[in-house]
């Protein structure tokens, strides 16, 4: 008979050290959770942060929308085109030379112009719409028009993306055409070389503005 209540209090005695172990799993448990969910909202919080970084080498051209803002100052946050003579205007900065510049490149002169009135203003410019990145596919192509670009693109991709040469087009006598400080560059290309790997360096890297005419 005196065997029930030490059996009692040995099951009551892992019950105990079950519950223990229990509790020290899940409170490590939640520690893991809590480390993952910070870090999950860490890096959800952050977007605008990453997207400036990933555009921060793009080269700005006349026609781009860029936002601008000076944080803590909400009167100084407004979206800013590009004119065509490659300027831009802004409150405190004035006029500014914007294409030609990235987006660092960018930020920094409008912060150096602000700081006059705005001790260490923290400015953020991003990329709204880069309508100033166009080239132009014109000739006997499938889809011939304009075609915004935003990453690096060669003769041979500008064609692809117009729908490729039509029957007709006379494959030896492409030419790009490339307006570089006023004055009209012609710079040929030949399909049937390239095509065969020959003379690849005739597929150069097309320029915002330049215009590919398949004759």
């Amino acid at each position: 008979m005196q065997k029930v209540p030490r059996l009692r209090r040995i099951v009551a005695a892992g019950s105990d050290m079950r519950f223990r172990l229990f509790a020290g799993y899940s409170a490590r448990l939640g520690m893991v959770l809590g480390c993952a969910i910070i870090a999950f909202v860490c890096a959800a919080g952050s977007p605008t942060l990453l997207a400036a970084n990933a555009e921060s080498d793009y080269v700005i051209q006349p026609g781009d929308v860029l936002l601008v803002s000076v944080w803590r100052e909400p009167d100084l946050q407004q979206p800013v085109l590009v004119r065509p003579d490659g300027g831009i205007s802004f409150p405190l900065a004035g006029d500014l030379q914007a294409a030609g510049k990235t987006i660092a490149q960018l930020t920094q002169d409008l912060a150096s112009k602000i700081v006059k009135y705005i001790p260490s203003p923290v400015v953020t410019v991003t990329l709204q719409e880069n309508l100033g990145n166009r080239i132009y596919v014109t000739g006997k192509v499938a889809k011939p028009g304009v075609y915004l670009i935003n990453q690096y693109v060669d003769v041979l991709q500008a064609l692809s993306m117009a729908g490729g040469l039509t029957p007709f087009a006379d494959r030896d006598s492409i030419k790009i055409l490339r307006r570089e400080g006023g004055v009209e560059k012609v710079l040929p290309f030949n399909y049937k070389q390239v095509e065969k790997g020959r003379e690849l360096e005739q597929n150069i890297r097309l320029r915002p503005g330049d215009t590919v005419l398949v004759p």
